[in-house]
């Protein structure tokens, strides 16, 4: 079988030919863990100890009014939760699953532990089970189909189904219920990976006016806010403040538009506000788990808190009251304020920059002094140079170039290869905006593809005397596949004069050993949890290592 990759050398797609079996059981169950958060959730003891004890304190209950507990686990995972209503006394435990590789785990899992008499697995989603594989409705449901967002995974649509075909009248859910809560904060470190800003791009460099009307990136930004400790990185401008409490146990939850909340925010500090830090807490009935940032209990990787921020900063005085709106629909939230120009509708990007780029990469292009950096040392660097060919994905170092004309004087033809399509579409709007589009040449392939006529030489002397790259390529996910300018740099040799400057000239990478205070747990065999042996979990996740992804 042929599986699909970038290799990052080349930064071109690819086609591997795998072993058919790799490709369809250990390349799933790989692909799968790596882009889980399932060690994480085993490693969280207060969760696990949680769910435990509520599932316990359920099944008694159940048994108690004579009654005997069947228990529905959905999204299943390993089989933990419902190992866990087994082991609690529940008579049958009806758990669903719908990722194949995770399902042969959890009845590897179950089997080990001695439940698989008691627990049937259903490989399917909930929403899309019948009576044929589960004829009698369950009495208890338990389900962690939670993320930062809280209704991201369909929390919602899930619970709404269940109540409707899988569930007993009355019958008690595990969690009951959640609130969410938001605070308003000033962060200009977090609103600059959020849009380009117009005062921090150096050279005079004119933004589109749609990049200006943009609002920025559409989706929840998860983050340890708790970690966020730099001085002046954030300021909290509110107090926390509920706005919404999700019912879980209730039949009729929430439609989707159905909750449209206005909030009064009071402010306790001036400032300009960017946005907001939201986070949930969920019920087991007593024992509440919450997500706060300013008063965190365990670490987890799973669950962290979203920052939502405007399309534009909101000026606020102390003691100033807006009003804050929440909406929801039913995989998603967003919110609005007085003063910031969101409309119900979910604000999306309209500029298609947050496409090409992500937070990170918006974060450089905001970054003034790094940038000014990079013109302090073209200055010298091109000093003499009459042709320039820039390497990397989305680069203002042209712009900035061919902008500021007075400081590289000698520069005649400015050339930038622009291999990645969102890339060069937002560089020619950015062209186009400064009136440049003639002042440089954009090469829009692969360095390897280019010839003698896409750099207009009359010759086949060489022609470049000089070389320049951030480098940042779109298709690298680890610092080191920015290497790629290596390989480009070797393809355009044949290009670059003798005494062709090239910068940066040299890469250093560089290592240093580290001990996690956590995030270890993230890949840490889980051995057992609550008692439970997950040890078939650890060999399935230990070797995803080797697959090749």
């Amino acid at each position: 079988m042929f599986s699909g990759s970038v290799n990052p050398v080349t930064g071109k797609q690819e086609w591997v030919l795998q072993d058919t079996d790799v490709c369809t059981e250990e390349a799933d169950i790989s692909r799968e863990l790596a882009r889980s958060q399932y060690g994480d959730m085993l490693h969280d003891r207060e969760r696990n100890h949680m769910y435990c004890t509520a599932l316990e304190k359920a099944i008694d209950a159940v048994k108690k009014q004579g009654r005997e507990p069947h228990v529905l686990d959905i999204g299943t995972g390993t089989g933990l939760l419902a190992m866990m209503a087994a082991k609690a006394g529940a008579t049958r435990v009806t758990a669903c699953e719908v990722l194949r590789p995770m399902v042969r785990i959890a009845r590897q899992v179950i089997a080990r532990n001695g439940f698989a008499d008691i627990i049937t697995v259903v490989p399917k989603r909930s929403t899309e089970m019948t009576e044929a594989d589960m004829p009698v409705r369950a009495n208890i449901l338990v389900t962690e189909v939670f993320d930062t967002e809280l209704i991201g995974e369909g929390a919602l649509v899930t619970f709404k189904h269940a109540h409707q075909h899988l569930l007993e009248p009355g019958c008690v859910v595990i969690p009951s219920s959640s609130n969410m809560y938001v605070r308003l904060v000033d962060s200009e470190f977090l609103y600059s990976q959020h849009k380009l800003m117009p005062d921090r791009v150096p050279g005079g460099v004119k933004l589109p006016s749609s990049w200006e009307a943009c609002a920025g990136h559409p989706s929840v930004w998860d983050l340890h806010v708790e970690e966020i400790g730099v001085p002046g990185q954030m300021k909290t401008l509110s107090d926390s403040v509920e706005i919404m409490r999700f019912q879980f146990d209730d039949p009729n939850l929430p439609t989707t538009h159905s909750n449209v909340v206005s909030i009064p925010i009071s402010f306790l500090e001036s400032g300009r506000c960017h946005g907001l830090v939201v986070w949930w807490d969920i019920d087991f009935g007593g024992s509440v788990l919450s997500m706060d940032p300013w008063d965190y209990g365990q670490w987890r990787d799973h669950w962290l808190q979203g920052v939502f921020l405007w399309p534009e900063p909101i000026p606020v005085c102390k003691g100033e009251v807006l009003n804050l709106t929440f909406h929801h629909d039913d995989y998603s939230i967003w919110f609005g304020m007085e003063g910031a120009s969101v409309s119900i509708e979910r604000p999306l990007c309209t500029c298609g920059v947050h496409t090409a780029c992500s937070r990170t990469r918006v974060g450089l292009y905001n970054d003034k002094a790094k940038t000014t950096s990079y013109l302090s040392a073209l200055k010298q660097v091109l000093h003499g140079k009459t042709a320039v060919c820039f390497i990397s994905d989305g680069s203002m170092l042209p712009l900035l170039v061919a902008k500021e004309k007075g400081d590289f004087p000698s520069v005649k033809t400015i050339y930038s290869v622009e291999n990645s399509h969102h890339c060069s579409r937002m560089i020619t709007e950015l062209l186009e905006a400064n009136e440049l589009s003639s002042d440089i040449i954009l090469l829009k392939k692969p360095t390897g593809e280019l010839t003698q006529e896409d750099f207009k030489m009359a010759s086949s002397e060489p022609h470049l005397d000089a070389v320049v790259g951030e480098p940042f390529f779109s298709s690298s996910l680890l610092p080191w596949h920015n290497l790629h300018y290596w390989y480009s740099l070797c393809n355009l040799r044949k290009f670059m004069k003798p005494e062709c400057a090239v910068v940066p000239g040299v890469i250093v990478l560089k290592a240093i050993a580290v001990k996690f205070e956590n995030m270890y747990k993230l890949r840490e065999p889980v051995g057992t949890v609550e008692g439970f042996n997950i040890s078939e979990f650890d060999k399935a996740e230990q070797q995803q290592s080797t697959i090749v992804m």
